[in-house]
């Protein structure tokens, strides 16, 4: 067997090369096995009780530190000698009492919901949702250990046939997702789902609203607050103005305390309701504002802005609804919440306003060491006149106004 020095330019490019597995020199027992496909996989050989045994220490080696392989390799054999005891045999051991206990998919759905997802991921009651649509009734009853990739296939072939291409890629990231976490807690031996190809093409969508159809939206929602209009309460109404005037995401609105508005007209959204989890500050132009004040002012004992129904909290799902029936009213077709940022967005550039500025605007992630870690300037001023320039713009489209110039600098 062919051995390499343990030197990143050189391990690099045995990875990129044929189908070989190399030892590595000054390693005893730690070989990479690469797959010919552009990747390579660390493995470490060693003996317990005179047996010969093999493990994976990491199965994507273009994206691991070779140092940290060195050092996992270390604990390995050091938890074998000290303890006396094969952790991979352990490890298989649980595998198997696991797959005797019977533990079903929706058993470990559920398990990763509990102890992962509700922790980590902002979005997982649409991981529940998908779930429970698509997910579950085809292969919550089947245990897990017992799923094939060819079953997974044919799952996501149903889905596209019953629903679409893209509810089946969504369906494929969230049972890739379990069994990624099942199979690193060991309650599984292997990932079924894995490098499964995609049914559906996803598609950017890019929809932009024209001048015609902002002024009918907005002169819309406000004749409901002006004259309490049936088919949409006064909140909902005011929820989507402030949607079109912060260009925020919706559930950052619909979510919203009254407590992160302070009285200098500033909303501060904390790091733990942010997509990013990061703080986020909205500086609010006066007539957003104004709409939040006047919306905060229910005094509803739920202590949000925009309550839902019996003082609960407000279903992000209920604003898309809302705003699908206001457009047939208004005889307009595929018009969404997020169109709404979009929109903003693309006027504020129209504007001259800087691509970063609207990107703080909409708290977007950073990129770059710089901007994550050493540029701590939180660009309220430069937000503020963005979003001023855009509530100004955004009337006068309601008003049937010539624009003025209304230019950034």
């Amino acid at each position: 067997m062919p051995s390499l020095k343990p030197n990143a330019r050189v391990i690099s490019s045995a990875i990129g090369g044929t189908r070989l597995s190399y030892t590595i020199e000054g390693h005893p027992g730690l070989g990479l096995s690469v797959r010919g496909d552009g990747n390579a996989s660390w493995v470490l050989r060693y003996r317990v009780g005179g047996k010969q045994r093999e493990h994976v220490l990491h199965n994507d080696a273009r994206n691991s530190d070779f140092q940290k392989i060195a050092v996992a390799k270390a604990e390995w054999l050091a938890s074998v000698k000290v303890h006396g005891v094969d952790p991979k045999a352990e490890r298989e051991a649980a595998i198997a009492e696991a797959k005797i206990a019977g533990l079903t998919f929706d058993t470990l759905f559920h398990e990763w919901l509990e102890k992962r997802a509700k922790a980590r991921k902002k979005s997982w009651p649409e991981d529940l949702r998908m779930y429970h649509r698509h997910v579950g009734p085809r292969i919550g009853d089947r245990v897990a250990s017992e799923i094939t990739r060819r079953e997974i296939i044919a799952v996501l072939d149903d889905i596209t046939k019953q629903a679409s291409g893209i509810q089946a890629n969504r369906a494929l990231s969230l049972i890739s997702v379990v069994f990624g976490w099942a199979l690193a807690v060991e309650l599984v031996a292997a990932h079924p789902a894995i490098r499964i190809p995609k049914p559906g093409v996803d598609k950017v969508r890019e929809r932009v609203l024209s001048n015609i159809e902002l002024a009918a939206i907005w002169n819309a929602l406000q004749e409901i607050v002006d004259r309490r209009r049936d088919g949409m309460t006064v909140q909902m109404a005011r929820l989507l103005q402030v949607l079109m005037l912060t260009g925020q995401r919706k559930s950052e609105v619909t979510n919203m305390p009254v407590a992160e508005i302070s009285g200098d007209d500033v909303w501060v959204i904390p790091a733990a309701r942010m997509k990013g989890n990061r703080q986020h500050t909205v500086p609010l132009p006066r007539m957003a504002g104004a709409i939040l004040r006047c919306a905060a002012r229910n005094g509803d004992p739920s202590g949000l802005v925009f309550p839902g129904k019996n003082g609960g909290r407000l279903e992000a799902m209920s604003v898309g609804h809302a705003l699908g029936r206001l457009m047939k009213d208004l005889k307009l077709t595929d018009v969404r919440p997020h169109d709404l940022r979009r929109t903003m967005a693309s006027e504020m550039g129209r504007l001259g306003v800087p691509e970063d500025t609207i990107g703080r605007v909409l708290a977007h992630a950073k990129s770059g060491v710089t901007a994550k870690h050493y540029n701590l300037h939180t660009y309220d001023p430069e937000k503020l006149k963005a979003l001023r320039f855009w509530s100004a713009r955004l009337i006068e489209i309601a008003q049937g106004r010539k624009p003025r110039a209304l230019r950034w600098r």
